[in-house]
């Protein structure tokens, strides 16, 4: 088995890590300055991607599979654009307020 690993700059916080073992098998993985799991991926063409709260909470999660997760809710791969893009969140705010003064108009 061979193990390569990088840390965060002046931290003993792992950001890279990499297994391979003599089968062949290997995975890698990635993580954020608190050492929450931000990537994955292996071999066979799996991975998943996930983000967290200032609580190391998951918020959002998706994966090779077409698992998409919002806060726990699994979610289309619409949603879950709309929920991680900052500018269709504006974009659907605003069309959402303009909806409201509409009604308000009527």
């Amino acid at each position: 088995m061979k193990k390569i690993e990088y840390y965060h700059k002046n931290s003993d916080v792992i950001a890279y890590q990499k297994i391979i073992y003599d089968s062949g098998y290997w995975y890698e993985k990635t993580y954020d300055e608190n050492g929450n799991e931000l990537t994955f991926k292996n071999y066979a063409g799996d991975w998943n991607e996930k983000t967290y709260d200032n609580k190391g909470n998951i918020v959002t999660f998706k994966d090779s599979y077409g698992l998409f997760w919002v806060k726990g809710e699994s979610v289309t791969e619409e949603e879950f654009e709309a929920f991680t893009n900052p500018l269709l969140n504006k974009i659907a705010e605003s069309e959402k307020q303009l909806d409201e003064l509409k009604k308000l108009v009527k």
